[in-house]
């Protein structure tokens, strides 16, 4: 009867056992549902003058996984560190664009790095881009001037001269400008201009409605304080005017402009025609070296370049080692900005160097493997 007793307790604490371990692995199947491996918790931001961002992610995974596949904001990430929640470092490596960690049973993992694939610039104006799952907190440069929110902050605030803007999850864009330069006078004077140029085109009998309401909102940046982005609200509305000018003006002389437009194509075609003869002539003249390139080992190399750029050196190696910059564009079917950013990041990455060939560039692949 003893053994018997004995086996029923048995039995009670080992069904006990299972009933944990079966709503423990339930309650952290639901934790990580969203992303299956990780749980997003939160990211922090700091922008530099120079377009570079600081990066501080921090998720949550399933302490049961031995690793996990993060996606980090960015494609690029400088001086990648990853600490487990006691700051000790863990093992990572970059696998198709994201970051396999090795995480040997942790429960939160911090990303610290630093990447330029965030900001871009256009005049004056910065712009961060971030899509990020969670909300997130941005810390701009010092002596920053927001321009635009692409939503409404969930807080923003300033210490020391930077702005802290903490903002909803999704995708969302922070514009901005270094420096102090929006002036009351400057603003008032670009919105002086702007209004004459509108009351001109409107004597023409120019449609402004639309460059009005730009004017209307400078003015109002301008009341409350809001010089800097006064000032670009000006220009935009100066700039509205005048193509609505133009607009009017070839709708106004249809005949004109085909005489016009059919001129310049014929000037154009013989320009073209050559042109085309002397890049002929001198295209046979530049001599081309052929190499055999060990591509796969300097792709093994570089796992987080981009696929585009995978592709561009497959191609080029494909084709001796060399190409022209116009053969790039031929090939991918790609306008020539997009090419020449392509071309920028192989050569920052010591991939490619870039020669001056009969006035066209000769993109030349860099085997470092040799």
């Amino acid at each position: 009867m003893a053994c018997i007793g004995v086996h029923r307790v048995f039995l009670k604490v080992l069904v006990l056992l299972l009933l944990t371990l079966s709503v423990q692995r339930l309650y952290v199947n639901n934790v990580f549902a969203v992303e299956e491996e990780y749980s997003p918790q939160s990211l922090r931001l700091t922008v530099y003058a120079d377009g570079m961002v600081d990066v501080e992610y921090v998720v949550l995974v399933n302490p049961l996984l031995t690793s996990v596949n993060v996606t980090l904001p960015g494609t690029f990430y400088e001086d990648l560190l990853v600490t487990n929640e006691k700051g000790l470092p863990l093992d990572s490596s970059i696998l198709n664009g994201k970051v396999l960690v090795y995480t040997l049973g942790s429960w939160k993992i911090t990303f610290f790095y630093t990447t330029a694939d965030l900001t871009s610039k256009v005049g004056r104006v910065w712009t961060l881009h971030v899509n990020s799952p969670v909300a997130f907190t941005v810390k701009l440069p010092v002596d920053a001037t927001i321009i635009s929110l692409s939503e409404a902050p969930t807080s923003i605030w300033t210490t020391n001269g930077h702005y802290f803007i903490t903002m909803p999850a999704g995708g969302q864009e922070i514009s901005y400008v270094i420096g102090v330069i929006g002036s009351k006078e400057r603003a008032a004077t670009l919105i002086d201009e702007a209004e004459q140029t509108i009351k001109e085109m409107e004597g023409e009998g120019v449609d402004t409605s639309q460059a009005q309401s730009k004017l209307d909102e400078a003015k109002t940046a301008l009341e409350e304080g809001r010089y800097a982005e006064a000032e670009v609200l000006a220009k935009e509305a100066r700039e509205l005017a005048e193509k609505e000018s133009v607009k009017e003006v070839v709708e106004r002389q249809p005949n004109h402009l085909w005489v016009f437009i059919g001129l310049a194509s014929i000037g154009l075609v013989a320009v073209l025609l050559a042109f085309f003869g002397f890049w002929r002539r001198g295209k046979h003249k530049v001599e081309r070296r052929t190499r055999e390139i060990k591509v796969q080992e300097i792709l093994e190399k570089r796992r987080h370049l981009r696929l585009e750029d995978r592709e561009a050196i497959e191609f080029i190696a494909s084709a001796g080692g060399e190409v022209f910059e116009a053969e790039l564009r031929e090939h991918f079917k790609l306008p020539k900005s997009t090419v020449w950013r392509m071309v920028k990041r192989l050569k920052r990455e010591g991939l490619v160097e870039v020669e001056k060939v009969g006035g066209q560039n000769l993109i030349r692949l860099v085997d470092k493997t040799d």
